[in-house]
């Protein structure tokens, strides 16, 4: 089959990958697990102190599921990295990261057979959630 065929690839390098048409120029999301909040104002400290920082876009932090959501710049930082400033921001806090969000466009599905198929084969991958 052809996904067959697509997982028997050879896989691009980094640098390879970067300068392909696969690489996204778009933002990235981070969810990051965060321990020591307490109440809203370490929410909303959390929240002010990660604006500030280069090539975070958007912070949003839930004291209830204690997980910071951050949008960043994939072309100024990592998701680790991200984690690391939010573990960083204060001594009460510690973070580490839960997972970077991405997206997949396939060009080519015609049915809904198509969908289960490459949804089953991608979920078999490990790092792989949806």
């Amino acid at each position: 089959s052809k996904f067959s065929t697509f997982l028997g690839q050879k896989l691009p390098t980094r640098k390879e990958f970067k300068k392909s048409k696969m690489a996204s120029d778009r933002n990235a999301v981070a969810r990051v697990h965060v321990d020591g909040m307490t109440c809203g104002k370490c929410v909303n400290y959390i929240e002010s102190k990660m604006a500030e920082k280069e090539g975070v876009l958007q912070v949003s932090v839930s004291l209830e599921q204690k997980e910071a959501t951050v949008t960043f710049d994939r072309k100024t930082v990592t998701s680790a990295e991200v984690a690391l400033m939010v573990d960083q921001v204060g001594t009460k806090f510690t973070a580490r990261l839960i997972s970077e969000v991405g997206t997949i466009h396939i060009d080519g599905m015609t049915c809904h057979s198509c969908e289960r198929n490459i949804g089953g084969k991608l979920s078999e991958l490990e790092s792989v959630y949806s």
